[in-house]
């Protein structure tokens, strides 16, 4: 595959500072990766990694048949219930902090369980053309398995006053060194003021050369987006 794919939603990533963060969480089988710094594009901006990294190689063995309601969710803390110093654990920001950008785990507003992720967002970011993708995201080791099948994400977002491309969630497959992106699949996007509703993505087969999977739930714009109950499952 092509290196250096450009993607509809570009991530560029400072791969030495994740590297650098390589630090075992005591008790759990995922890695923490704080990112020291904002990585910017002049196209489009997935900035300011932080958070954590699941091998999901463990829980292949319990994927059966090809109904997205009954296979494993490969997501650790999908409907944002755990928290960590007042955001969703397992989770990381990605993101231009600005003073308008508030990304927290709402208890007042969900479409199931006690909580649901949050964007809100009133900064244009016009020394960026306003091409700033803030979102939460989850990574996840262990994806070589997966090679061939065909997998998706899916879950429910509510928007509030929310403009330009909206609010969306993503599924990238990433080498293992944060240097190129095989493939990708998005949902479309939410907009202006929507009750909660589900989205998911079409089937993405995930290509040779694919070790992480990273899954994805971002705003473009302004305004406020909810995201909840979140899956990563195999589908065939």
């Amino acid at each position: 595959m092509q290196k250096d794919v450009v993607p509809m939603k570009c991530d560029i990533f400072n791969t030495k500072e994740i590297k650098d963060a390589n630090a075992v969480r005591s008790g759990k089988r995922r890695f923490c990766l704080p990112v020291l710094a904002m990585i910017l594009s002049f196209t489009f901006i997935l900035a300011s990694l932080s958070g954590c990294i699941l091998d999901v190689s463990e829980g292949i063995n319990s994927i059966t048949g090809n109904n997205e309601e009954t296979n494993a969710n490969l997501l650790e803390n999908p409907g944002f219930e755990e928290i960590d110093n007042g955001a969703p654990e397992e989770w990381f920001k990605a993101c231009i902090a600005s003073n308008g950008l508030s990304m927290y785990s709402d208890k007042f507003e969900k479409h199931g369980g006690a909580r649901s992720a949050c964007i809100s967002n009133s900064y244009t970011y016009p020394e960026y053309n306003g091409n700033v993708y803030n979102n939460w995201g989850q990574t996840m080791y262990g994806a070589k398995v997966l090679i061939g099948k065909s997998i998706i994400i899916s879950g429910w977002i509510r928007t509030e006053k929310v403009t330009s491309d909206g609010a969306f969630l993503m599924l990238q497959c990433w080498d293992n060194e944060y240097t190129t992106i095989f493939d990708q699949s998005t949902t479309s996007e939410a907009k202006g003021n929507s009750g909660w509703k589900y989205y998911k993505t079409s089937p993405m087969i995930v290509p040779q050369g694919t070790e992480m999977l990273l899954a994805r739930a971002g705003l473009h714009g302004t305004g406020t987006a909810w995201f909840d109950d979140l899956k990563v499952t195999v589908v065939s």
